[in-house]
């Protein structure tokens, strides 16, 4: 699906049973750290992120490829990203003093995604439960539930099983 930052604040917003809405970046070969460092670098990253963007990859997976070492991998996108940008911004120094920017990055079969989270923490914890008790409900999940009952609001509601009433607040 293709959006622009509009739509992603929008969705960010307005879904209920999303845990994340992640803008995909770009996607490339990396079946070695150089070849990840190359493929990051050439990522125009000034057209995500602005020049004072404080980020990290906040998660990384790594399936069927031969980049396993995740911490590695984090280190070199880092170090790649941060290069493009001195190079693009001109200075010798990203300050990571602005808005904080989480990416992902998905590598399967020596195929590399990169992701900007636009949600920051899950989208679940929506901040209505305050006490929360030994196994909630998640509330995407509850959500889900909620929608696929084809509940309206029209007739009255009953959860016999309710324990903190995620469902009921969904």
């Amino acid at each position: 699906i293709k959006g622009s930052y509009k739509d992603a604040f929008l969705l960010n917003m307005n879904l209920r049973t999303a845990n994340r809405v992640l803008i995909k970046i770009t996607e490339g070969k990396a079946a070695t750290f150089d070849e990840l460092f190359d493929f990051v670098y050439s990522v125009e990253w000034k057209d995500f992120l602005p020049k004072d963007a404080k980020f990290d990859v906040q998660k990384i997976t790594s399936v069927s490829s031969a980049l396993f070492s995740l911490r590695d991998c984090q280190s070199i996108i880092k170090k790649a990203a941060v290069e493009k940008m001195k190079a693009s911004y001109r200075t010798s120094l990203i300050p990571e003093s602005g808005a904080y920017f989480p990416l992902e990055v998905r590598i399967k079969n020596d195929i590399a995604e990169i992701y900007l989270n636009t949600s920051g923490e899950s989208l679940d914890k929506r901040g209505y439960r305050l006490n929360k008790g030994v196994s909630p409900l998640n509330e995407t999940l509850a959500a889900g539930i909620a929608l696929i009952s084809g509940y309206t609001g029209k007739c009255e509601f009953a959860d016999f099983m309710c324990g903190s009433g995620t469902i009921a607040i969904e």
